[in-house]
């Protein structure tokens, strides 16, 4: 097993065997105490594994399903206040209750793929569309 670690204020991870804790495979900074252990996983004896970019694709999971653990709390929190609204009366009953999930507001220029962030958006504009964006800014000049 593999074990995803962090410091107190996680702001630095690393990954380690779960069977040698005094040893760390990857890590964002030697010079830290990693005390955390934020999750873990099977580790697959047959596969090679590129440790930083490993970490980097763990320490994004974890940060995503830890903030949509968020949303999630937020969103019980507003149904449990929405319910109660609606048993005292003050809640228009005609008005549906709002599930709390986000929309995408921001799409992307070429293919209309919807996205959070703009920086989401422009990494994907820059992956997959960028014999389009480099057509562009040439028309552009001209």
């Amino acid at each position: 097993m593999v074990q995803l670690l962090s410091d107190e204020k996680e702001a630095h991870f690393a990954i380690r065997y779960s069977d040698e804790p005094d040893s760390l495979l990857y890590c964002t900074s030697e010079a830290i105490p990693y005390t955390k252990i934020l999750d873990q996983a099977e580790l697959l004896q047959d596969l090679k594994y590129a440790w930083d970019f490993a970490l980097r694709v763990w320490v994004g999971n974890y940060i995503d399903s830890r903030s949509k653990s968020d949303e999630t709390m937020g969103h019980f929190s507003r149904i449990h206040s929405a319910e109660n609204d609606k048993a005292k009366g003050t809640r228009n009953s005609n008005r549906p209750v709002s599930d709390g999930r986000q929309k995408p507001r921001l799409r992307c220029h070429y293919c209309r793929l919807a996205f959070f962030t703009e920086r989401k958006r422009s990494d994907h504009e820059s992956e997959w569309h960028a014999h389009r964006k480099g057509a562009i800014r040439a028309s552009q000049k001209s």
